[in-house]
């Protein structure tokens, strides 16, 4: 069994801005696959960030918080629906380098419930959507 050359990818997400953050994923992904990764994986919810500050903010748990509703409705609006435009693009990505592409997301579902998951999706070399994993 030969080796895989694995890019880990440790760039700073484009925070709230899925547009930007996917066009930056996809020049990451091509970089490392000219370089030769045949597995390239982002983080937790990579794509498009994460408020991690929100771990020292003391109000932040409250229904009325305002700042948080502000916050929730921009990563909403910039969150993944699996199955869209923009899974289609990872996965052509996927299938164009050959490679198996592991990215995490805030997803949000498309019911109308307004749930978002810090979910990983992983492609195969194919460009098949090959797990869908949600973190509870």
């Amino acid at each position: 069994m030969s080796p895989i050359r694995i890019a880990i990818i440790q760039e700073k997400p484009v925070f709230y801005d899925l547009e930007k953050c996917l066009d930056k994923a996809i020049c990451l992904i091509e970089e490392a696959a000219q370089k030769g990764a045949q597995l390239i994986v982002f983080g937790e919810s990579w794509l498009a960030g994460y408020p991690a500050f929100l771990d020292h903010c003391g109000e932040i748990g409250r229904w009325d918080n305002e700042p948080m509703k502000k916050l929730f409705g921009r990563m909403f609006l910039n969150s993944v629906e699996v199955g869209s435009e923009t899974t289609d693009i990872l996965a052509a990505a996927a299938k164009k380098y050959k490679i198996t592409l592991i990215i995490g997301i805030n997803e949000r579902c498309a019911t109308p419930s307004g749930t978002l998951f810090n979910s990983i999706l992983t492609f195969n070399e194919k460009g098949e959507l090959a797990n869908h994993h949600r973190k509870l």
